[in-house]
């Protein structure tokens, strides 16, 4: 669905309205946020002639072509209402309400794989507790070392592993978890947030998101505090951010983000930043946020918008 153009007046979205649907176009007019009206085409194939419609509209809105536009509107909602009850009234497939009904039990299955990997490393590293495991996924081997009463990681920087082929480094450190808490919430979350992505776009989409939300939260991270970390939270904020975003200036998509889940995430945001709650990989965790919120008003057509109108 892509915008085709602006209407100025409550007026002309009632005529144009009518004029679509009885052209048979699949669309949409909707307020702007910067004033009057945006007018949406569904279907790629008629977006060509939706915009030319609505540029013979705004030169000419008395045009013999579109007088009676009301009626034919009129006639096509209520054939459209009589195939509604008539498609109510036919035979139910049972395995289609089936797969319905669990579909929102179901788990994506990008999300299933980067649960499976976060949980294979989490056996396999003890919970990082084997050091030597989890310095084969980090984004830099490194030694910890004493100094005062800190424990600070000594490591070559310039990524010396990354730069000798060892690319994987860079996305891997958000499979590695280092307690029963720290890897049951990241993947409660991943769960929710990656599997309503997948189900909305695909699962391109949320590789894509993964690959990038966690490489860049990977690089911050280090870049501000060393390689001695690792967990999916980076990612799982993108997704919020990225949804909460999407979903505010672009309702159409579909997403409902309930408010105590993004007030939840946000306190928690703030006692990690905090220092109350230990370690946290703070850094990770705002760029993953800041990465899924810009992606979010990028795709939501804001931006485009709002450069059309200049």
């Amino acid at each position: 669905m892509r915008s085709v153009g602006h209407l100025e007046s409550r007026e002309q979205a009632k005529e144009l309205n009518d004029i679509l649907t009885a052209k048979g176009l699949e669309h949409e007019i909707e307020p702007s946020q910067e004033g009057g009206y945006l007018v949406w085409i569904h279907r790629e194939e008629e977006l060509e002639q939706g915009r030319e419609i609505l540029e013979r509209y705004l030169a000419d809105p008395s045009s013999e072509e579109f007088q009676g536009a009301a009626q034919q509107a009129a006639a096509r909602r209520l054939e459209r209402r009589r195939e509604k009850r008539r498609s109510r009234s036919d035979v139910i497939d049972g395995r289609t309400a089936i797969h319905r009904e669990r579909m929102p039990l179901a788990i994506g299955p990008l999300t299933m794989v980067l649960i499976g990997i976060s949980v294979a490393l989490g056996i396999g590293t003890q919970l990082g507790s084997s050091g030597e495991a989890v310095q084969l996924f980090t984004i830099t081997q490194f030694k910890q070392t004493i100094v005062g009463n800190q424990v600070v990681p000594q490591f070559h920087r310039g990524f010396p592993e990354i730069r000798h082929g060892e690319v994987w480094r860079l996305i891997t450190p958000i499979f590695l978890h280092f307690n029963i808490l720290h890897i049951l919430f990241n993947m409660l979350w991943l769960k929710d947030l990656g599997t309503l992505i997948e189900r909305k776009h695909g699962i391109w989409l949320l590789a894509a998101m993964v690959l990038v939300m966690g490489v860049t939260s990977n690089i911050g991270q280090y870049l501000v505090s060393g390689p001695a970390f690792g967990g999916m939270s980076g990612v799982v904020y993108g997704l919020l951010g990225y949804i909460w975003i999407r979903g505010h200036l672009d309702p159409r998509v579909g997403y409902r983000l309930r408010q105590d889940i993004v007030y939840l995430m946000g306190i928690w945001y703030f006692l990690c930043l905090s220092g109350f709650i230990g370690a946290i990989a703070n850094t990770a965790h705002t760029v993953g946020l800041v990465v899924g919120a810009a992606w979010g008003y990028l795709l939501s057509g804001h931006l485009r918008h709002l450069l059309r109108s200049r």
